[in-house]
């Protein structure tokens, strides 16, 4: 029994106990299969990695989700993040990503699950929101868009 709590306590320690189950969480999830995850960081050069691997994993039809940890959230930023109508910390699935023409500029787009459903205490609030005038009659035929919660 000793041996069990020795790992635990070494991991609560160095603070991995929730990446560790998390992580157990997800696999099980997955039945098994692998799982990878990419820390975000605010560079150009980066956006265009994690779009690559968004891209390629839609693609290769794997199930991805996004999200903001504790960790990540520092008090400014969790504010940011909560005034653009998303909660943190929280999960959310990705259902699509598209890139989109918007007057002769590459708009790259990433469809995200609300799991609240409309009853949300919180909806996406910054551009291409469900009340954004950047949604044109063409641009929602072009991407599939079908009624007024822009879905």
């Amino acid at each position: 029994r000793i041996r069990l709590y020795v790992p635990k306590a070494v991991r609560r320690a160095r603070g991995e106990r929730r990446e560790a189950r998390q992580a157990r969480r997800t696999q099980m999830l997955l039945q098994g299969m692998e799982v990878s995850g990419q820390e975000s960081e605010d560079s150009d050069d980066n956006d265009d990695i994690t779009w690559s691997k968004l891209i390629s994993c839609k693609d290769a039809g794997y199930i991805m989700g996004m999200g903001c940890t504790e960790e990540g959230c520092e008090k400014s930023k969790q504010h940011i993040v909560e005034e653009m109508g998303l909660q943190a910390p929280h999960a959310y699935g990705i259902l699509d990503v598209r890139e989109a023409s918007i007057g002769g500029r590459i708009a790259r787009l990433v469809k995200i699950r609300n799991p609240w459903g409309e009853r949300s205490p919180r909806t996406w609030t910054g551009a291409w929101g469900k009340d954004s005038d950047i949604w044109t009659p063409e641009l929602q035929r072009e991407l599939g868009v079908v009624n007024s919660s822009v879905v």
